[in-house]
């Protein structure tokens, strides 16, 4: 009968229909009341309504329901923060470790990844006066770019070799990192990097210090 009914929630048509679901897949007949016959889809206020002996169940079946929605909105937030990884810059100095032992820790805090960022400047000899004549030499040029750029590539395989070796021994959290190298001056390039992929930038004394050692 009617009187034996109760108001457990009210709330639009949609989200009306989804909790009269779930009760009833739980066992508990329900009904949804005040909806608007022409275009139930913008109801609003809709009643779902259940018999009142059946009241201390369905009241324990919504809050599953509220906590499984705070659970999932927890972990969108979390994947969220994801999407920014923190930016280190690095040099290769013992500066560069410390910047790391911080920025990994709060990768760690906050469920997220490193990049390791590193900007060389590869010279450029232009021309090259010789008496009354200009040259070039393209050869010199190369090599030397190439030298700068095998060296880099060195030192950053070392790098991540010491971070991997560190994060075996517990010495760093395991936080999934990458590196990226860039050619140009250090300062700008950090700030182009960022403007462009806006990570969570890792800010330390080391960025004071880096590229100046």
């Amino acid at each position: 009968m009617e009187d034996n009914l109760v108001t457990v929630a009210i709330h639009t048509y949609e989200k009306a229909q989804i909790l009269k679901s779930v009760l009833e897949l739980n066992g508990i007949e329900s009904y949804i009341h005040n909806v608007n016959q022409i275009l139930p889809v913008i109801s609003a206020g809709v009643r779902v309504r259940i018999k009142e002996s059946d009241l201390p169940k369905a009241l324990s079946v919504i809050e599953d329901m509220n906590n499984a929605e705070i659970i999932e909105e927890a972990l969108n937030e979390k994947n969220e923060k994801k999407n920014h990884p923190i930016l280190i810059p690095i040099d290769f100095s013992d500066y560069s470790i410390k910047a790391c032992e911080l920025g990994f820790g709060l990768a760690h805090t906050l469920n997220t990844e490193v990049i390791l960022l590193h900007a060389y400047f590869a010279p450029s000899f232009g021309a090259i006066p010789v008496g009354d004549v200009m040259s070039y030499d393209m050869r010199q040029e190369e090599e030397t770019i190439k030298f700068v750029i095998d060296k880099v590539n060195k030192d950053m395989e070392k790098l991540t070799k010491e971070i991997k070796e560190k994060i075996r021994n517990g010495s760093l959290p395991d936080v999934k990192f990458k590196h990226v190298l860039r050619d140009g001056i250090p300062e700008e390039e950090i700030i182009r990097y960022s403007k462009k992929h806006k990570p969570k930038r890792q800010h330390s004394y080391h960025e004071k210090n880096a590229y100046h050692g």
